[in-house]
């Protein structure tokens, strides 16, 4: 079974999470602080060395202000 962390529909969830952040003008300290998580563990998200749970998702994607369905589509794969 593969693991999803190395699943191209994951890879591509984590770039749309970096692009969504960049285009919010939210540094990764700044969704850290707001998630109240550390730098650290928002730095290996965006670098697929975390996996994101599904609660952390919809937090995040609330914090960048998208809406979590496109995240979801993108990891069923109709993104």
């Amino acid at each position: 079974m593969e693991k999803t962390i190395y699943n191209r529909r994951y890879e591509a969830l984590i770039v749309w999470l970096r692009d969504a952040r960049s285009a919010s003008g939210l540094t990764m300290r700044e969704v850290g602080d707001r998630l109240d998580w550390s730098l650290s563990t928002v730095q290996k998200i965006e670098k697929g060395l975390h996996r994101i749970d599904a609660l952390q998702l919809v937090r995040y994607c609330e914090v960048l202000g998208v809406d979590v369905h496109e995240a979801v589509e993108l990891l069923r794969g109709d993104g």
